[in-house]
């Protein structure tokens, strides 16, 4: 069966379901501005609630020049906006867009997105807001770099995590409060620390490694201060915070 086959299955199905719930429909022109002319509306949407529960709806938007469904949200609170259920998300040319199971307001399963090919994008595991894996592909299928890697801000619906005014603001605070160790000044060593360091949902770090450094008493030095570091502001995957491994290199220089 073709994706125009099963979007016109659901489409009648849907509304054949309407007559046993309570329902609502309301209409929109081709920019999705309200029109209370259905003549001139280009799209069609219905809110549906359980008969023995009117927070417990779904709200179902279609094109009405196509016939096709875009959109299909859950809710186990209408009113408070939590939603329950799978969530999905189509294309106006049909194909399925993005899909997402909701558990009271939480994500929690799987979590997929495509390209307008069909080839999928994105498939992150969740359990309830807690992004356990994640995996993101080209549109050729290929995969892509893994989360938690130095370019996550390369995806569109991801944010890097980021020190309390940027990076910048990072490297004064680094350089105010590492001290050169005397050892290190008496036997003349300097060079370059690289540590990782994982931010947290809550922007605390935590995890603290050293990946290169030219002496142990150097890297110590940063180690410390690093620690001591206030809390960043997150990373997050489509708005949700999520554990993120961050690099940072830094260089001791004897004058």
């Amino acid at each position: 069966m073709n994706s125009r086959s099963v979007q016109l299955l659901f489409f009648c199905w849907f509304l054949s379901c309407l007559s046993a719930q309570a329902q609502d429909t309301l209409y929109y022109d081709k920019n999705y501005e309200p029109t209370g002319s259905r003549i001139l509306a280009h799209y069609m949407e219905i809110k549906k609630c359980a008969a023995d529960n009117e927070d417990k709806c779904s709200i179902a938007v279609f094109s009405l020049d196509s016939n096709r469904i875009l959109f299909n949200w859950r809710y186990s609170d209408y009113e408070n906006g939590i939603l329950h259920g799978r969530c999905s998300r189509w294309y106006l040319s049909g194909g399925l867009h993005e899909e997402t199971t909701f558990e009271q307001g939480k994500k929690n399963g799987l979590e997929k997105s495509f390209y307008r090919n069909g080839t999928l994008k994105k498939e992150l595991l969740w359990e309830l807001d807690s992004l356990k894996k994640g995996a993101f592909f080209n549109e050729d299928g290929t995969p892509k770099t893994a989360l938690f890697k130095e370019d996550l801000g390369e995806y569109e619906e991801q944010e890097e995590p980021s020190f309390p005014g940027g990076l910048q603001a990072m490297y004064i605070y680094l350089s105010r409060n590492v001290e050169y160790p005397e050892e290190a000044k008496e036997n003349g060593w300097s060079g370059r620390v690289i540590l990782t360091f994982v931010v947290g949902k809550d922007g605390k770090i935590s995890e603290v490694n050293v990946v290169e450094t030219p002496q142990p008493v150097l890297a110590k030095a940063v180690v410390y201060v690093v620690n001591k570091m206030p809390r960043w502001t997150p990373g997050r995957v489509s708005g949700i915070p999520v554990r993120v491994r961050y690099t940072m290199p830094f260089k001791f220089k004897l004058e």
